[in-house]
């Protein structure tokens, strides 16, 4: 496609390839044909073996150029030009030669930033490093870059010491740090040549005490010595005294066997006695066990007699109180069934009733949470509608005269007044003398849409509950609120009646109660009172003062064998088988029965109660009896034991005796205790003998000195160690040059001083340099900064008004923005104001900028931020640009520049 000098305008569809024109023109100047970066890789159409290819024709510097590339398939690069001569080149030479043909006509900075990437437009563009505008200011203003070249040379020399950052650069840094180095290196030498001047004291002082060692350690042994003769002249005296201390020990042994002995006779004599004593008190004890025993034996057989007696009378009371119990069993279980059937019927008529009214409660779905889900609804709508109402304006006529006053289709009354909100157009008209029409202009759009959602959430909710009214569906909840409380009322009801069971245990405890009777009537036939036969063969009676059926079969309860039964009204009280022939011979009283029955059972419990007391009388007399019997047992056995110890006792004591009479043993303790109170003597007599030598001084005195030898043998050896290892240290440290180490460790300090020194100068006097230009700089760039910021304030004017101002930064952006006397930062501008913001400061770079040295200014998708009438000034101003610079915007809505003239339109359509 040709792009005018003007302005161009690419339209067409999303995906249809304008961006990728932007990104062609880009990459076509920066990415070699042997790129293969991922922006490259991006390139290549989806699905197709092919490399993507770009050929750009321009005019620059008064010639034409012809450029193409291909990347990733078979790469190709190749230049024309066409001018004073013809030129033309191929693979990297192509792509040096067109950078270099561009350096030298185009900015590429100014390029570069007029290049509006589509999502980038919100973004200011970074003009302060743009050589190409700064000599346009520079003409139109007060000149900043007079000085540049200095500058320029003032940097170079500044980064021959410093960073970017304003840090020490590596060679200064290194110059420092070699001060540093040379300075810890000299302290290290003169500290090594400390550590050997401190290592020969040390070796000095070590064999000094060496010495004095070898003094003390000869001292030592001359004194041992002497010691040593000393000890051997009392080894004689010690040997007596330690033969007195065998004989004292060998008497003392003696005695102590003798008392033994006599101590052990004089036990044995107390043994007899003690078990003379044993056998007495068990023969006695042994006597009473067995009185008592015989006792006991006679007491236990009159009360087993006297149990069996009860436990006869026992049986036959309660074979008479089982009678009676099973005739009021019979009758009370008939009269429980016909309770529980007449029961089972209320139920089942009750369980019926609930199955109608819980169909009834279950048509209706209209319940109280819906109707307030409807009802919160609604309000949302009225609130809805208030706020917007609200927010309408108001208008109140009143009728002050006799002429009519209409409002719309409604006449107003004499006198009278009325306000309304102005939701819609309103016409007031008093005939033949005015007509007023009032619209009410444009309500707040949030106020109709929340009333529109309130009211299609109130449609809603009334569809999902199938209702089409709020009242309606009151009327509903109140028909289901009917019909759960008739179907609570019979859940109620048979709840009672069933008192926590359900109807089919009910009807089962019916059926059971039935089987029951039916197996009792069968079990009583034959006769309940049997052959009136008791244990004690008296009969005739059976216990309760009613006379036996003899058989027949017939029941006392009147209940027949199939379970049927017949009450009298449903209070249990009589009951008569209406099946027995003989029923109106047998009517059988409750009561009567019952205190029958109660009167059998506690006879039958007097009787239990008597058997069992005395069977716990003969239970105790019979545990009695059996421990009587063992520990008569134990008694005897026990005087057995203790007449045989007694006889064992007073066999040893004689055969003690007979070895060795009492008054033998007397006399030989009397004996060894002399002989001990003599070796005692003795004892005492070398001991004495051997003090008087100081022989227990002597011994210490003679360890202490065996002792002192060791320590000296041994700390001798230790220094004799230390002053060796201490000369092989020094020895070492002399073959090192300690001292030629630290005049050449001096030598270098002396060097990196002197070097740092002077780039520590060098570095200061270029840095005060660069401070004082860059502050001139700094105030020149503030007065040629006036030219760029008056043309953005003239272009945006048409766009914002006349009270249109910017402030302008020293780096060309625009720092905030100025309306109608507010001041708005920049970054808190809305997206469409810093949109057009951004936009002034490019065209207003791309008019300043000498056209020779320009470059197209590209706007990819751009202005979707703007509203019709600011967007109808851009228009105006990008057409007054576009006769000086040439303008190429890419859009997918053509209606943004409808109003833009003197344009030519490129369509692309997609395949």
């Amino acid at each position: 496609m040709d792009f005018s000098e003007g302005i161009t305008i690419v339209e067409g569809e999303n995906e249809v390839g304008k961006s990728s024109i932007v990104e062609a023109l880009r990459l076509i100047r920066t990415a070699k044909a042997s790129s293969r970066t991922s922006a490259i890789r991006a390139l290549q159409p989806a699905g197709r073996d092919v490399g993507p290819e770009v050929t750009l024709t321009i005019e620059a510097g008064g010639r034409e150029l012809t450029y193409r590339k291909r990347w990733l398939k078979s790469p190709e690069t190749s230049l024309t030009v066409e001018g004073e001569r013809h030129e033309q080149f191929t693979s990297d030479t192509a792509h040096e030669r067109f950078l270099a043909i561009l350096r030298d006509t185009v900015d590429l900075d100014l390029l570069a930033e007029l290049d509006t990437q589509q999502g980038a437009s919100l973004e200011q563009p970074q003009l302060a490093q743009i050589a190409a505008l700064h000599q346009a200011l520079d003409e139109t203003g007060e000149a900043a870059g007079e000085h540049d070249d200095l500058l320029a040379r003032v940097e170079d020399e500044y980064g021959r010491y410093y960073t970017g950052t304003g840090k020490p650069n590596k060679d200064f840094a290194n110059a420092r740090s070699a001060v540093t180095e040379a300075q810890g290196r000299v302290t290290e030498a003169r500290e090594r040549i400390v550590d050997v001047d401190r290592l020969t004291s040390s070796h000095r002082q070590h064999a000094e005490k060496a010495a004095e060692l070898e003094q003390e350690l000869a001292r030592s042994k001359k004194n041992l010595a002497s010691l040593d003769a000393r000890d051997s002249e009392l080894t004689a005296l010690r040997t007596a005294l330690t033969n007195a201390e065998e004989a004292l020990k060998s008497a003392e042994r003696q005695l102590d066997s003798m008392a033994d002995a006599r101590r052990t006779r004089q036990q044995s004599i107390a043994e007899v006695a003690e078990r003379k004593e044993r056998v007495a008190e068990l023969s006695h004890a042994e006597q009473t066990t067995r009185e008592r025993l015989k006792d006991l034996q006679d007491r236990t057989e009159a009360a087993a007699d006297a149990e069996r007696a009860q436990a006869t009378a026992a049986r036959q009371a309660h074979r008479v109180a089982a009678t009676a119990a099973v005739r009021l069993d019979r009758h009370r279980t008939a009269v429980l069934l016909s309770d529980l059937e007449a029961k089972f019927a209320r139920a089942t008529a009750a369980d019926e009733e609930l199955r109608r009214a819980e169909q009834t409660a279950a048509a209706s779905t209209i319940d109280d949470k819906v109707i307030a889900t409807l009802i919160e609804r609604e309000t949302q709508v009225r609130v809805a509608r208030a706020a917007r109402d609200s927010a309408a304006p108001t208008v109140r006529v009143t009728r002050l005269g006799e002429t009519p006053v209409r409002i719309g289709d409604e006449q107003l009354a004499a006198a009278g007044a009325r306000e309304m909100p102005v939701l819609d157009t309103v016409e007031i008209e008093a005939p033949g003398v005015v007509r007023i029409e009032m619209a009410p202009g444009l309500a707040p759009e949030e106020l109709d849409a929340e009333l529109l959602a309130a009211e299609q959430s109130l449609m809603q909710t009334l569809m999902n509950a199938g209702v089409e009214s709020v009242s309606q569906a009151r009327t509903l909840a109140e028909q289901h609120r009917l019909a759960t409380a008739e179907r609570d009322a019979a859940r109620a009801g048979l709840a009672g009646l069933l008192d926590g069971t359900t109807l089919p245990a009910l009807g089962n405890e019916v059926a059971a109660l039935r089987a029951k009777l039916i197996a009792r009537e069968d079990d009583g036939r034959g006769g309940d009172g049997g052959d009136g036969s008791s244990d004690d063969g008296d009969g005739g009676d059976d216990g309760d003062g009613s006379r036996g059926d003899g058989g027949d079969g017939s029941r006392d309860d009147g209940s027949r064998g199939d379970g049927s039964s017949r009450g009298d009204g449903g209070d249990g009280s009589r009951n008569q088988d209406a099946g027995d022939p003989h029923a109106g011979d047998h009517v059988i009283d409750t009561e009567a029965l019952a205190t029958t029955a109660r009167e059998a059972a506690e006879a039958d419990e007097a009787a239990r109660n008597a058997a069992e007391e005395a069977r716990i009388a003969t239970t105790s007399l019979r545990t009695a009896l059996d421990t009587t019997r063992t520990e008569h047992v134990r008694a005897e056995a026990g005087l057995e034991t203790a007449r045989a110890e007694l006889s064992i006792a007073k066999e040893r004591l004689a055969t003690a005796r007979a070895t060795r009479p009492d008054d033998d043993l007397d006399s030989a303790v009397a004996t060894a205790v002399l002989e001990v109170a003599r070796t005692r003597e003795a004892l005492a007599g070398a001991k004495e003998e051997l003090a008087s030598q100081d022989a227990d001084l002597l011994a210490l005195e003679l360890d202490n000195a065996r002792r002192l030898v060791d320590r000296h043998a041994k700390h001798l050896e230790q220094q004799s160690k230390e002053v060796t290892r201490l000369q092989a240290v020094l020895d070492d440290r002399a073959e090192q040059g300690l001292f030629d180490a630290l005049s050449e460790a001096e030598a270098d300090l002396e060097h990196a001083t002197a070097r740092h020194a002077r780039m520590a100068r060098a570095a200061t006097a270029v840095q005060t340099l660069r401070d004082a230009l860059l502050r001139h700089r700094a105030a020149a760039q503030r007065r040629y900064v006036a030219p760029f910021k008056e043309r953005i304030e003239a272009l945006g004017r048409p766009i914002f008004g006349r009270d249109f101002r910017v402030d302008v930064t020293t780096d060309l952006r625009i720092a905030s923005r100025t309306l109608g006397g507010v001041t708005v930062p920049f970054e808190s501008l809305s997206a469409g104001a810093r949109e057009q913001v951004a936009l002034l400061g490019r065209l207003a770079c791309a008019e300043l900028v000498d056209p020779g040295r320009g470059g197209p200014l590209l706007l990819d998708d751009t202005f979707g931020f703007a509203d019709p009438k600011r967007l109808q000034a851009i228009n105006v101003v990008l057409n007054a640009t576009g006769r000086n610079a040439q303008i190429v915007l890419l859009t997918c809505q053509p209606d943004r520049f409808k109003d833009l003239g003197g344009v030519d339109i490129v369509t692309l359509f997609a395949d």
